[in-house]
């Protein structure tokens, strides 16, 4: 870039500083900021600095016509990208790809974000920034697991903006501690007492959740009876409502309360349709689809003396179930739908009779072999020494 500026009018109310080359610095009337002008394959460029310091507009002329000459990108532009419009670029994101978490994001970002962080630059969030939000959910009551998923999201926006270049940097965002999955199981007592005071509904989807372990509001609530084959009694998931993205079967022949629950369900059916409702779901209220039970529940639990106990504890049991029963833990997770041993195996819960039983076959074990054991078992045997042999003699 040529030392020598000049100034020049180009109209009446525009500023230049022009340069020679193809640069040039200017302020409109009225802004108090400078802009820079360059040129990249003949196309004119230019850019706000959002500076009022001429060294510092200066500085980033050249960088960007620094970057033309070695057939770089342009630097990101920073200063003007706003959280809103950074998590709007999420949302897209995730209604693109089809997320199932599409929902709980939008939520997160409605109730929460961006009423904290609203119209903010990205520029002005930094690590403090997002210190200062963490503290000010955990004074809401909100759960360290909850305020994780929320910055998951920020970090997701800040990332995302980067690949854009539209930001150069990501704050450093740490996730809090969070506490040890939980390890609820519901007894046979507790779930006969449960179904007794949940409304007609909601027994038929609780009770196949019970024995098969498939998820209540994404696998069970969504099936609909083209899903449900009841000649051959196999129930298939199909892969857009599986949280793993795979098919899956329930051949429900051996399990007389399964055929009970879709027989009733289709009688339901049957009914409705004599009225004139063609009702798709095989669970449902009054034809209507099945949204909620978060009242019903507690309510239920309330009354069955297990006020603790949440819908998801009957995944944790049926998992608890199928193991005790002998079923191997790669057939397990295929009934249940997870995708991970890891995963799996956090929802194998032992409980106390487990322990009892496990112990009291060591000690049957110790029993059946007592027989055949030496009573010098566990001393060491003294050898006697032998005399040494010459090497190479």
């Amino acid at each position: 870039m040529a030392t020598a500026p000049r100034v020049n009018n180009e109209n009446a109310d525009t500023k230049f500083v022009k340069f020679k080359g193809s640069g040039a610095i200017f302020k409109r009337s009225g802004n108090k900021v400078y802009t820079i002008r360059w040129y990249e394959d003949g196309v004119r460029r230019q850019e706000a600095t959002g500076t009022r310091d001429f060294k510092q507009a200066k500085r980033l002329l050249a960088m960007r016509q620094g970057s033309v000459a070695r057939g770089e990108q342009p630097e990101p532009k920073m200063g003007t990208l706003r959280f809103d419009q950074a998590m709007d670029a999420v949302i897209n994101d995730y209604k693109l790809m089809g997320k199932r978490s599409l929902n709980a994001a939008e939520r997160r970002n409605r109730l929460h974000l961006s009423p904290y962080f609203g119209r903010m630059k990205m520029k002005a969030i930094s690590a403090d920034t997002i210190r200062a939000y963490q503290v000010n959910r955990q004074d809401e009551g909100a759960a360290n697991a909850t305020i994780n998923r929320e910055v998951a999201l920020v970090r997701r926006a800040f990332t995302m903006a980067q690949a854009d270049r539209l930001v150069n940097w990501i704050p450093d965002m740490e996730m809090l501690p969070e506490s040890e999955p939980r390890q609820g199981i519901i007894e046979p007592h507790q779930f006969d007492k449960i179904i007794e005071n949940l409304p007609e509904p909601l027994r038929g989807p609780v009770r196949l959740v019970y024995f098969c372990g498939w998820r209540i509001k994404s696998e069970v609530w969504s099936l609909e009876w083209h899903q449900v084959d009841r000649k051959r009694k196999v129930i298939r998931l199909d892969a857009k409502h599986s949280k793993n993205g795979e098919a899956r079967d329930l051949p429900y022949e051996q399990l007389g309360d399964v055929i009970e629950v879709i027989e009733t369900q289709w009688q339901a059916h049957q009914r409705l349709a004599e009225g004139g409702t063609i009702c798709p779901w095989v669970f449902h209220r009054d034809g209507r689809p099945i949204k909620s039970m978060r009242r019903a529940w507690k309510t239920a639990c309330k009354r069955a003396g297990c006020p603790d106990k949440i819908p998801h504890d009957l995944r944790r049991t049926a998992s608890t179930n199928l193991i005790a029963a002998g079923v191997p833990e790669v057939v397990a997770m295929k009934i249940s739908g997870h995708k991970t041993r890891s995963t799996f195996r956090r929802y194998m819960i032992a409980n106390n009779d487990d322990v009892v039983n496990a112990l009291g076959k060591v000690s049957d074990l110790k029993r059946v072999h007592k027989w055949v054991q030496s009573p010098k078992l566990s001393e060491i045997e003294q050898f006697e020494d032998r005399p040494k042999m010459a090497v190479n003699s």
